[in-house]
């Protein structure tokens, strides 16, 4: 005999019309039963050698023949939203769920509206914006059924085992225990036709779990007709997809094309519920299909893309069908980061330095290979506590010279010269004017001495070698200058300055006549270091998935400031974006950042603010991961509507290896997760501080 199909109205308690009441010799292995209660449908079946511990709703055991028999649960699904008993002049919105008390039956509204009038409902002046998913009389009387004719099976056994005995024993009167024996087979025969006739009501029962259909042969995906479904394939374990009326074969024709979409309204998009098909009246023919994507809405008829998972028997065009729908659950939260792995092991010493000493701790020495007796030494104590110094190598290769050393260029024609400056507010290379001088005296050998402006010779002073003796006497005047020392840089690329030139501050310049000119700045330059980037919640978007609430406006007090913020709940982690072109002066490392949010409750919870970046170059996709977000934590310290600032984070790595005129992405988000965010409430954005260090003094 085919297996069992039980409705239930509640799952334990031993009272009628529950799971536990049902009788555990009249259930037989793999038999079937759907418990409708409250907003949610339970779907069991029976399996007859478990002998598991009742855990309802998880396994619930018979309150009577239990044996090793369970009910073990397969499914759930939320089927409306209960409101509980119904009552007039009350408004109720489509797929909401009401009990009727006169009778306990359970009524899905297909048509919004304000009740009226009073119960039972199936008589109400609004009985055509109900439909009834469980009949409680006609399960409570199936079950009833069932039990009664296991009983007047049970009792005709008996009566065949009596009837055997008295054969036995009445060995003269054979044909009286015939008589008897056919009496008793015939008694056993109406048994089976009544447990037969409930196992009918049973189906019938589970019409008012289920939505009724007609079956419609066709593979088109085209609409089917009114309470009719399709396969788009004759063979059934090929089916990929269902094409099903938005109104159902049941009573009134109720639309029910907002449940069926429904379905895949979960977050687990792999798997998103089953779809399960029934024969009226053959309970053994079956089909469950697993539905694995979005439910195509064509107004009038709507496709379900599905995937076969069992079925049994043949379902023929005009079959009358019930069907089901179940929702899978939503994908859970992500676990939390697992426990950092233990430090390595120390790595082995390396070998000992050339030369025969050991540096102090202040001194880093570089040994040559060949001769270890030359070294170039690093000396580090001049340097003030708590201080560092740090030696910037050029790109290029360079000749260190000693303090004092005339600077020249040797790229000018004519041979050797050295840079002067002129009257006029420029510089030229000149021809060395004295290549050697000797003699405690101060001779010059040979070569002429010009120099405008030396201290004790007016501007129009030049001297040549005439005008000086051997004694060091010069014509005009005595030689009384001072010595000129400094210190000597590579020219390359250094900006040299004169302060002493009229006007203002100026810089040298190579002109493209061979000479140098002393030239005002032609711009002033931005300061080099940290800088502020400024974005409001106003220039956010949320993010497509996942995302915060909309931008919304926020009056504190009319003609005081307004708010303009996106707000972010505490139910899971909600996203934010924005991208800045960053400037060329940028040094494309790590950002920083501080977040300014306020609260509309007063009280002390915790946020956690996360911000996570990638950079995009010309021709790049933009479909690329984020980096690793960084995290600052914050506490409400007043009233609703305060300013509240956090900390300034540590260093954000942005992905994606930035450089110059690329586009960075960023993602702002509320981490609920983090042990600090207990904020009941919404948490609101007000905007970012953005901390980027610059290394240009400009964006050319």
């Amino acid at each position: 005999m085919a297996n069992k199909f039980y409705p239930a109205v509640a799952l334990t308690g031993g009272g009628t019309g529950a799971l536990d009441k049902i009788d555990g010799m009249d259930l037989s292995d793999l038999d079937a039963a759907m418990v409708v209660t409250g907003n949610k449908a339970y779907f069991y079946t029976l399996d007859d050698s478990s002998g598991a511990s009742e855990s309802s709703p998880g396994v619930i055991s018979p309150d009577t023949n239990a044996g090793n028999k369970r009910w073990i649960l397969k499914g759930n699904a939320l089927i409306g939203d209960y409101k509980g008993n119904w009552a007039a002049s009350t408004a109720y919105v489509t797929r909401e769920l009401v009990k009727d008390t006169s009778n306990n039956n359970i009524y899905y509204c297909n048509t919004s509206h304000t009740s009226s009038g009073s119960q039972p409902i199936n008589t109400n002046t609004d009985s055509a914006k109900w439909d009834l998913i469980v009949d409680a009389a006609a399960a409570a009387t199936s079950a009833t059924a069932a039990a009664t004719s296991a009983t007047a099976a049970a009792a005709s056994e008996t009566a065949a085992e009596t009837a055997e005995t008295n054969a036995e024993t009445a060995e003269t009167n054979a044909e009286t225990a015939e008589t008897a024996a056919q009496t008793a087979q015939t008694a056993a025969e109406t048994a089976e036709t009544n447990a037969e006739t409930a196992e009918s009501n049973a189906e019938a029962s589970a019409g008012a779990l289920a939505w009724k259909y007609t079956f419609d042969s066709s593979t088109s995906m085209a609409d089917p007709g009114a309470g009719d479904v399709r396969f788009d394939n004759a063979t059934v374990a090929s089916v990929t997809n269902l094409a099903i009326d938005a109104t159902s074969a049941d009573t009134g024709s109720p639309d029910i094309s907002d449940l069926i979409a429904s379905i895949d309204d979960g977050t687990n998009t792999s798997h998103e519920g089953f779809v399960t098909i029934r024969k009226s009246g053959t309970p053994a023919t079956f089909a469950v299909f697993s539905v694995t994507g979005t439910v195509v809405d064509n107004t009038g008829w709507l496709q379900i893309p599905v995937t076969h998972v069992a079925s049994n028997g043949a379902i023929s065009d005009t079959n009358t069908l019930y069907i089901s729908l179940t929702r899978s659950g939503n994908i859970g939260a992500t676990g939390s980061t697992g426990a950092t792995g233990a430090t390595g092991a120390t790595g082995a010493t390396g070998p000992a330095g050339a030369g025969s000493d050991t540096p102090a701790d202040t001194v880093f020495r570089i040994t040559d290979q060949t001769d270890t007796t030359k070294k170039i030494a690093f000396e580090a104590s001049g340097v003030s506590t708590s201080t560092t110094r740090t030696v910037t190598m050029p790109d290029k290769d360079l000749t260190l010279i000693d303090e004092g050393t005339e600077v020249k260029s040797t790229g000018e024609g004519g041979g050797t010269k050295f840079l002067r400056e002129d009257g006029d507010n420029s510089c030229s290379w000149q021809t060395a004017p004295v290549t050697s001088v000797s003699g405690s005296t101060g001779a010059v050998a040979d070569g002429d001495i010009d120099h405008d402006s030396l201290g004790n010779f007016a501007a129009n002073e030049h001297f040549t070698q005439a005008n000086i003796t051997a004694t060091g006497t010069i014509a005009t005047g005595v030689w009384n200058g001072t010595a000129v020392d400094g210190t000597y840089v590579d020219l390359e690329g250094t900006e040299l300055k004169s302060t002493g030139e009229a006007v203002t501050t100026k810089f040298l310049r190579t002109d493209s006549d061979g000479s140098c000119s002393w030239q005002v700045p032609s711009y002033t330059a931005t300061s080099v270091g940290k800088h502020t980037l400024w974005i409001p919640a106003a220039a956010m978007r949320p993010t497509s998935s996942n995302g915060c609430a909309a931008i919304t406006d926020v009056e504190t007090t009319a003609g005081r400031p307004d708010l303009q913020v996106l707000d972010f709940d505490t139910g899971s982690d909600e996203h934010a974006q924005f991208q800045i072109a960053m400037p060329k002066s940028w040094n494309e490392s790590t950002i920083t950042f501080r977040v300014f949010w306020t609260s509309t409750a007063t009280d002390t919870d915790g946020v956690a603010w996360g911000l996570q970046g990638v950079a995009t170059a010309n021709d790049d996709t933009v479909d690329v991961a984020y980096g690793t977000a960084v995290v600052v934590t914050d506490d409400n310290i007043s009233a609703a509507e305060d300013c509240l600032v956090t900390a300034e984070s540590t260093a954000v790595t942005i992905a994606g290896s930035p450089s110059t005129d690329e586009l960075c992405f960023f993602r702002i988000f509320r981490d609920v997760s983090d042990a600090n965010d207990d904020m009941a409430e919404d948490a609101r954005l007000i905007g970012i501080q953005m901390f980027v260090t610059t290394d240009a003094g400009e964006d050319t």
